[in-house]
């Protein structure tokens, strides 16, 4: 069977998805317990007071600067499960305009200076609405690239990598209780595509 070059990615992506999923399901005995206080982590991210409250870490994290500690990434990625508008089955106000792009993402190469802006322009507004929008982090890191904004590239890219190390960090993912866990569950898709 010939399998055109552009969708093997995408193949590889679907056999990963699966065998994650049939391995999830196979082992889902009862639920992780957090290498990490999750009291605490409610806490501090929704006390106004706290260095660690939730605005302020979504602040941060969208500046373009690497300041975050891993503790900052930790209470951040797992203090969005007491937003507001947290609802782990949230759909991407976006996701019409997403799809529309579907293709130029899978071009990859050759990319006009139209396509990247619109690729820019969606990642910013999507991160904006969620800023653990992973795919949309990745996308981003690929325009600044493309765009030879290396320093920018580095700086997005630094934050991707700490959302990923974060989800790593809560679990081997050997078994149901040392699970991975993480605040989305389309997130555990996003780490095994985009932790390589």
């Amino acid at each position: 069977m010939h399998i055109n070059l552009s969708i093997r990615p995408i193949l590889r992506v679907v056999t990963i998805a699966a065998a994650v999923a049939t391995s999830l399901c196979a082992s889902a005995k009862q639920p992780s317990t957090p290498p990490f206080d999750i009291d605490r982590i409610k806490a501090e991210t929704t006390d106004p007071a706290s260095a660690h409250y939730y605005p302020t870490l979504v602040k941060r994290f969208l500046e373009p600067d690497t300041s975050m500690t891993r503790d900052d990434y930790r209470y951040f990625y797992y203090g969005t499960m007491y937003a507001e508008d947290y609802n782990p089955y949230r759909a991407n106000p976006f996701d019409k305009e997403v799809k529309a792009l579907e293709n130029v993402y899978l071009k990859r190469e050759h990319l006009t200076s139209s396509e990247r802006r619109q690729i820019e322009a969606l990642a910013k507004k999507c991160l904006q609405d969620n800023p653990l929008e992973l795919r949309q982090l990745m996308y981003l890191v690929y325009v600044y690239e493309s765009n030879k904004k290396y320093n920018l590239a580095k700086i997005w890219k630094s934050k991707l990598d700490n959302l990923l190390l974060t989800i790593a960090q809560s679990g081997t993912g050997a078994d149901a209780e040392h699970a991975r866990i993480v605040v989305y569950p389309r997130h555990e898709f996003d780490f095994f595509n985009l932790s390589g």
